[in-house]
């Protein structure tokens, strides 16, 4: 591919384009490219530029849009660089579905909005590859994959070759390439500027064939093809790509020349041609036409085409051979070239059924037809047919040994076709196709799709129990592979292949199998099965006894004439008639015994029940400590019954609340006695069963007199005193153990360990504040606790309540310690306190603090102290003395008051104190200086700083008028012509300093008259206004009136007396209105007529009358009289005839 220089000045020449040579428009589009058909997608990528200059010094200029209009609309947008409206693109790729012509309009404009419109035309071709309906492959088949290089290579075994044979025709280089130059790589990357896309094949670093292709055609690719067969059909096909991408298509070969010309962008192009290898004569060549890029992501295409061997040819070159003119563009890259046998579609069917699948089941000997047919079904000039079979599934084929073995059909009469009585067997059929001249050549054989017949056995019959007892049932089944099958001796006929049959006696059961098969064929066979019957013996089983206690024996049977049969009793897998047993466990326990006869299997069965023998338990001795009442502990399991007796009472009191309650109450047990009872328990559905248990129930007399001495409280690091015993107990058994428990909450008591003495020291410093301690004194069920002894060690000190400080104010000779209050101290512990005398402390000024401190001491020397704080304060502000001026007062701005000198008194400092005084001014109006508040604040401090304050607010203001300093006009009545300008009025404010102040006017109309309108009121108001908005206002009313008539400016026409035909025109009179300006008015004029004779018309008296009115009403009039007469005599306008001497016959008609 070309590379122009003059492509970098581009930029430049675009500066002087418009001035250098006609704009005309370059659409890069192809001539004629193959559309897209049967799944195979092919496109056309165009664009289209401004651009100026000739031959090969051109350049672009710029565009502002690119419109495209493509007919027909059978084709689709691959690529768009405007999704939103695609047509509107500086480049397109198309897809075209319907061949023929398509019409390309491009419109755009230039910078300066001038419209450019182009056409062109793409001519689309159907290129389709014929699709190989067959599946059969041949030893010429080859795909060219170009492997997987590692770099970039070229062709190999090339390089040894003459040019003439090598396999590539270009020249092999490094990259870049250039023109007429290739390498062999897994990119598509030959240049810098082209795409980079991995190879079609796609088998991990692919190659393929990348060419800068030649200025002229030169072939890319050639192989000897030999051992063809001749009237085969052959495909030759590759995948194409062209390299370029949208930089080289849209800017680098936009503009491309060749040879000085303008030539534009180049597309890829190539031929497949098919050469005999003998003659070298083309037999057949395909044309991809141009192949564009896909502007949308680089992509494939596949290109070839289908030939068919001539008679004689069996060995061809197969070539690719560059097709369109080199220049800027026409870069590709080539992959899996594919050579392919395209064999026919051969199929063979049974009895000639096409729309069914080509097997089929029959029976042995049944008659059939094997058809072949072919598709396409010109794809044989002459053909011969061979039948072959196989007899292992297809892996070995022998020619059919048949009368009709070389026809299209192979018929098979009644019992040619052999099988097996017992099992299937399976025959597949296939015909070998030739063309007339190749049926010695077995590799140019075309065979067909294998037909399978299945030639069925007899029909089996499957029972599924074959010996069954009398009664029952048992399943036919048959099967064989049949369409379906008929049970023998059925009424009606049963058809289905199984049957459900009851026999009563030993019987033989058939069937028939009944195949369909070819073209509404049928054919039969039948199958036996055996079932035997047998009889059921006839078993009662019996048990002795039929309830009884664990461990005892039963005795089970069945009649003694069942002996003869296979007996089986369970669970004890016993086997006569009569046997014995002892049941393992409570319950009932089922005996099932099975009598079998061949096929006849009879169960009974007898169920036991075994009873618990029950176990006493009358629960656990009690003794319980001073308790009259007990609830005893019998058990009784359920089913079970119960009784109480008392066989021992040495009090004679003890009663049983309910003797046959498990859980029964014993009352009234006498303490210090025992009494013995008897459990008898049964079990209630076979009291057989039964055992006894006794308990001794015995209540103890309390234990008295447990009582211990004394608290005591401690002083830190001391030990407590011994714990004595008050007395000695009593009760309960009269044996006595002791132990001492402490505890630290008094609640929860933990066992001194130790302890076990009726007294105890506990001879060590307690570890915590406070311990509690009791004695547990136990004899027998009784236990008695003693009352708690509490050992306090005093950790805490004395406390003093706290004493709130007092705040008084100050006052002149009062004695502050009166106020003091009286200490409360307190002993956490309760130890007895001692007192010294209190302390005072005086400090501070403002405010004076006079503390007291009070002194307590317990019996460990611990200190508590109390302390209370009299505070005398000064926070009473000073007092003003009256009196003061107003708080608040409004002055005007002349009238502000003086400032007076103010003074007060404290209640703790004698003497007057003098305020100072604070005067502030604001704020002030922006609109009047002279309204604004003066703040004036006067202070009292006393030698506390307390101060109070008096404020005063004098709110100055400015209330008083303005007074005008001349005189306003009086009122007045004035023609429209003569009302005076409003003159300037002044005058002077009294908080402004006199300053002059100059009045503002508004002048207001009011029409007097609806159609007058120079009748109308002047109202003038003219107002005085100072700084603070005080005004002072003067009024001036002139009534203004039109009463002048307009004049004429146009002379009024004299009075006259004129002919007929010489009555003057009326003339437009105008005039001008005092009121009115310059402005004409244009009069309104009125003309009678008044006939002067009743005979003559035109003897007349005109009257004109002009009347001027002006806006106001005010007329001026203005007449003329014209006196018309008619004094001219008429004239003939017919020529009167001569005076004549005629006969009295020839008088002529008078003519008017």
């Amino acid at each position: 591919m070309k590379r122009f220089l003059s492509l970098i000045y581009l930029p430049l020449l675009c500066v002087w384009a418009s001035a250098y040579g006609q704009t005309k428009v370059l659409i890069n589009a192809p001539d004629t490219v193959c559309m897209s058909s049967r799944g195979e997608q092919r496109f056309a990528s165009i664009n289209a530029t401004l651009y100026g200059g000739s031959g090969s010094n051109v350049w672009s200029i710029n565009t502002n849009n690119v419109r495209w209009t493509i007919t027909p609309s059978t084709y689709n947008v691959l690529y768009t660089a405007n999704p939103g409206n695609p047509l509107t693109s500086k480049s397109l790729t198309l897809s075209f579905t319907d061949p023929g012509q398509y019409t390309i309009v491009a419109t755009m404009e230039d910078d300066n909005g001038v419209t450019y419109t182009k056409t062109n035309y793409i001519q689309a071709q159907r290129c389709d590859i014929q699709v190989c309906v067959g599946q059969l492959t041949s030893a010429v088949d080859f795909v060219e994959d170009f492997g997987q290089p590692t770099g970039r290579i070229c062709y190999p075994g090339d390089a040894t070759k003459p040019a003439n044979q090598k396999v590539v025709g270009y020249t092999c280089a490094g990259y870049p390439l250039g023109d007429n130059f290739y390498f062999i790589s897994s990119s598509s990357k030959g240049r810098d500027e082209w795409v980079d896309v991995p190879d079609h094949t796609g088998n991990g670093n692919g190659g393929m064939l990348v060419a800068n292709s030649s200025i002229q055609p030169i072939r890319f690719y050639r192989r000897l093809q030999k051992g063809l067969c001749t009237g085969a059909v052959y495909n030759f096909s590759a995948w194409l790509l062209n390299t370029n991408g949208q930089q080289v298509f849209e800017s680098t070969c936009i503009l491309g020349t060749d040879n000085g010309k303008l030539t534009g962008y180049r597309y890829a192009g190539v031929t497949f041609r098919i050469v005999d290898a003998n003659t070298l004569k083309v037999i057949d060549s395909f044309r991809t036409y141009d192949v564009s890029m896909n502007l949308d992501q680089p992509t494939w295409q596949r290109y070839g085409g289908s030939f068919k061997t001539p008679p004689g040819v069996s060995d061809v070159y197969v070539e690719i051979v560059n097709n369109n003119p080199g220049g800027c563009g026409n870069d590709i890259a080539i992959d899996d070239i594919s050579f392919q046998y395209c064999s026919p579609y051969i199929f063979g069917f049974i009895d000639g059924r096409q729309s069914q699948a080509p097997a089929d089941s029959l029976c042995e000997g049944a008659p059939v037809d094997l058809t072949a047919y072919y598709s396409p079904k010109d794809y044989f000039k002459k053909a011969v047919f061979r039948w072959q079979r196989s007899d292992d599934g297809g892996a070995t084929w022998q020619n059919v040994s048949h009368v009709n073995a070389k026809d299209s059909i192979l018929r098979f009469g009644v019992g040619e076709l052999k099988g097996n009585r017992l099992t299937p067997v399976v025959i597949m059929f296939r015909v070998n196709i030739f063309e007339l001249g190749n049926e010695n050549s077995p590799s140019c054989a075309a065979p067909s799709t294998p037909i399978k017949i299945t030639i069925l056995p007899a029909p089996k019959i499957t029972v599924s129990q074959d010996q069954i007892c009398l009664g029952d049932s048992t399943v036919l089944r048959a099967s064989g592979g049949y369409s379906r099958y008929i049970w023998k001796n059925t009424s009606p006929p049963i058809i289905k292949d199984t049957l459900l049959v009851k026999p009563t006696r030993d019987s033989v059961f058939g069937v028939y199998g009944i195949a369909d098969y070819g073209n509404n064929r049928t054919c039969r066979d039948s199958g036996f099965a055996l079932v035997k019957v047998y009889n059921p013996p006839v078993v009662k089983a019996t048990a002795d006894p039929m309830m009884l206690c664990l461990g005892e024996q039963v005795t089970l049977k069945v009649h003694d004439t069942l002996s003869k049969f296979n007996v089986l009793w369970q669970p004890t897998n016993k086997t006569t008639t009569t046997i014995t047993d002892i049941p393992p466990s409570l319950g009932q326990r089922k005996y099932v015994v099975t009598v079998t006869n061949v096929k006849c299997v009879v169960k009974d069965s007898v169920t036991v029940d075994v009873m618990q023998v029950p176990v006493a338990n009358a629960g656990p001795d009690q003794s319980l400590c001073n308790t009259p009442d007990f609830i005893l502990q019998g058990q009784v399991a359920s089913g079970q019954a119960g009784e109480w007796t008392i066989i021992s009472d040495p009090g004679g009191t003890a009663l049983l609340e309910d003797k046959n309650k498990p859980n029964s109450k014993l009352t009234n047990v006498k303490p210090g006695t025992s009494v013995t009872l008897r459990w008898y328990v049964t079990n209630s559905a076979l009291t057989k069963c039964w055992a006894a248990d006794t308990v001794i129930i015995t209540s103890l007399a309390p234990i008295s007199n447990n009582v211990i001495e004394a608290d005591q409280i401690i002083c830190p690091a001391s030990k407590p005193a011994p714990f004595t015993g008050k007395g000695s107990p009593a009760g309960a058994t009269g044996t006595y153990t002791y132990s001492w428990q402490i505890s630290n909450d008094g609640i929860a008591f933990t066992n001194i360990a130790g302890a076990t003495q009726p007294d105890y020291n506990y001879n060590t410093i307690p570890n915590r504040n406070v311990l509690y301690f009791k004695r547990i004194v136990t004899s027998g069920a009784c236990t008695s606790e003693s009352n708690i002894i509490k050992v306090t060690v005093s950790n805490n000190p004395p406390t003093a309540s706290p004493m709130a400080d007092i705040t008084t104010e100050c006052e002149i000779g009062k004695d502050y310690t009166l106020l003091f209050d009286s200490p409360v101290f307190n002993h956490p512990d309760g130890m007895l306190l001692t007192f010294s005398s209190p302390v005072d402390n005086i400090t501070g000024t403002c405010p004076t603090r006079i503390t007291r401190t009070w002194t307590a001491k317990d019996p460990c020397n611990r200190v508590a102290t109390a302390t209370q704080t009299i505070i005398v304060r000064d926070t009473k502000p000073p007092v003003f003395n009256q009196p003061l001026p107003p708080a608040d007062t409004t002055v005007n701005c002349d009238a502000i008051p003086a400032q007076p000198v103010i003074t007060g008194t404290d209640n703790c400092t004698t003497g007057t104190i003098t305020a100072t005084l604070q005067e502030t001014k604001g704020p002030v109006s922006p609109a009047c200086a002279s309204s604004y508040t003066l703040t004036r604040v006067w202070t009292l401090k006393d030698a506390c700083n307390n101060a109070a304050t008096y404020t005063q607010l004098i709110h100055v203001q400015d209330t008083t008028r303005p007074t005008f300093s001349v005189s306003i006009p009086k009122d007045t009545t004035l023609n429209c012509d003569k009302v005076p300008t409003a003159p300037t009025i002044t005058g002077r404010d009294n908080c402004n300093g006199n300053q002059i102040i100059t009045a503002t006017m508004v002048e207001t109309r009011r029409n007097l008259s609806a159609t007058c309108a120079s009748n109308y009121e002047l109202t003038r108001v003219w107002t005085l206004t100072d700084p603070c908005g005080n005004t002072m206002t003067g009024k001036q009313i002139i009534t203004v009136q039109d009463t002048t008539k307009p004049n004429f400016t146009t002379v009024i026409p004299k009075d006259t007396t004129v002919n007929c035909d010489k009555v003057p025109a009326a003339p437009t009179v105008t005039g001008t209105d005092n009121c009115n300006g310059a402005q004409p008015i244009t009069a309104t004029m009125v003309e009678t007529r008044r006939n002067l004779y009743a005979t003559c018309a035109s003897n007349y008296e005109l009257t004109r009358v002009w009347t001027l009115t002006d806006p106001c009403g005010n007329i001026m009039t203005a007449k003329q009289i014209i006196t018309v007469q008619d004094t001219t005599k008429p004239t003939f306008t017919t020529v009167i005839p001569k005076d004549t001497t005629v006969n009295c016959d020839k008088v002529p008609a008078a003519r008017p």
